[in-house]
């Protein structure tokens, strides 16, 4: 007979093993996209007007899918959403993370800086937040639900990638700015600081001052 404590703890497994696919799920469409943008943008083959208006219809349709099921469709997409977004904005994280990246490429005249900041989303990211879901130990004192080791792991990562296209120190340094940045949860009356905004235009911003 299963104790009272065995359940409960069954249940915490069970719990974490369901946030470890979900963001694996998650990062797996970053990835996607990330790689599919950073190639357009290095090959001048990224085309605005189509991916602004891949933007708006896909927020259309997130406004449409909130109050509409779709057979099959539906309980697809609801396999990537996190509980508060499958009832407050669904593909929330796909429309934040392609408003970042066209953000990035309006405000960065330098290719490789709009590359690397997209770098930033899909490589460093998605490094921190897989790595703190399945390995993650010491957390920040000022934010419990973010480690510090998943931190490095993501700025460490980052650097490398981004240092194809700039010097190491450089690369490194935007990545230590943009990540201890992103530790802090910071919000803006009351609405969070979107990672998938401010993470590629952090790492820009630092990348043309320096």
């Amino acid at each position: 007979m299963l104790r009272a404590a065995d359940v409960s703890n069954f249940k915490t497994k069970e719990k974490i093993n369901n946030k470890k696919s979900l963001e694996f799920r998650r990062k797996s469409i970053h990835i996607f996209f990330g790689t599919l943008l950073s190639f357009l943008i290095y090959f001048d083959l990224f085309y605005l007007p189509f991916w602004i208006g891949f933007l708006i219809f896909v927020i259309i349709f997130s406004f449409v899918f909130k109050n509409y099921k779709i057979p099959f469709i539906s309980s697809f997409i609801l396999s990537f959403e996190r509980e508060d977004e499958k009832t407050y904005l669904p593909l929330r994280g796909v429309i934040t993370f392609i408003l970042g990246c066209i953000l990035a490429y309006l405000l960065f005249p330098e290719k490789l800086v709009v590359i690397s900041a997209i770098l930033t989303l899909f490589v460093g990211d998605s490094t921190v937040a897989l790595y703190g879901v399945s390995f993650g130990k010491i957390k920040y004192p000022w934010a419990p639900k973010k480690h510090v080791d998943a931190s490095l792991a993501g700025i460490i990562l980052n650097s490398i990638f981004i240092s194809i296209f700039f010097p190491f120190p450089k690369a490194l340094f935007a990545s230590i700015f943009t990540f201890f940045f992103e530790s802090f949860d910071i919000r803006f009356n009351s609405i969070p600081f979107d990672d998938n905004i401010f993470l590629p235009l952090l790492t820009g911003f630092v990348l043309t001052l320096i």
